[in-house]
C-alpha cells in the first residue's frame, strides 16, 4: 500500500456520490458490508486476536493509544482499544460529521494509510471522532478481512507525533487479518 500525501480537497465524496462508486472498498459495497458483518471481530477468539493486535500497535508505534474501528454503512464501531479512558471511548463513536468524512472512511475508501501528525492544524478533521476524543496525531491503516477494508487499525497520540515508515509498515502488517 502506498502512502499518499493529504491534499486540501474534501476527504471523501458526499454520501450520494459514495453509493455510485464502483471501487471494491466503497462504504456501501455489498461485498464490503458482508465482510464487516461476517468478520466476527466484536466477539470471541476474533476479538481476542484483535485485542492482541491493538496492544502490539502501542508497542510498535510508541503511541499511548491504539484503536480498532469498524465502519459499516451507518456507524463507527469501536471493536477494541488500548489507552482510552471512558470519555475518550464515548467520543470516538459519537459522530458530529457525516460518516463518509471521517478519518476511518478516508482510510477505507482510499484503501491506504492515513498519516496525520497534527489534527489540530487540519480543519478537515477538527470534528472527527478521534479529534473529539482528544487525539492530536493518528496513523490509521485499513483493517482488511477477506480482501475487504472493513475499518481501521490506528495508532493515536494526544500530542502531535511524526509517524515513520517502520511504524506504518508494522501497522499495515497487523491490519491484514485474513
Amino acid at each position: 500500500m502506498a502512502v499518499r500525501a493529504l491534499d486540501p480537497r474534501p476527504i471523501a465524496k458526499p454520501v450520494s456520490d459514495l453509493r455510485a462508486m464502483s471501487t471494491p472498498t466503497a462504504l456501501f459495497s455489498p461485498v464490503r458490508l458482508d465482510a464487516v458483518r461476517g468478520s466476527g471481530l466484536t466477539t470471541g477468539a476474533s476479538l481476542q486476536r484483535l485485542d492482541r493486535a491493538v496492544r502490539v500497535v502501542v508497542a510498535a508505534c510508541g503511541a499511548p493509544v491504539a484503536v480498532a474501528l469498524l465502519i459499516d454503512d451507518r456507524t463507527l464501531h469501536l471493536a477494541t482499544s488500548h489507552g482510552l479512558d471512558e470519555h475518550e471511548r464515548a467520543a470516538v463513536t459519537t459522530l458530529s460529521i457525516p460518516l463518509s468524512r471521517t478519518i476511518v472512511a478516508r482510510a477505507v475508501l482510499g484503501d491506504e494509510p492515513v498519516l496525520l501528525s497534527n489534527l489540530r492544524h487540519d480543519a478537515r478533521y477538527r470534528a472527527d471522532p478521534l479529534a473529539n476524543a482528544g487525539m492530536a496525531a493518528v496513523l490509521a491503516v485499513p483493517l482488511v478481512v477477506r480482501g475487504q477494508a472493513i475499518g481501521v487499525l490506528a495508532a493515536c497520540d494526544r500530542v502531535p507525533h511524526q509517524w515513520d515508515t517502520e511504524q506504518r509498515e508494522s501497522l499495515e502488517s497487523l491490519a491484514l487479518l485474513s
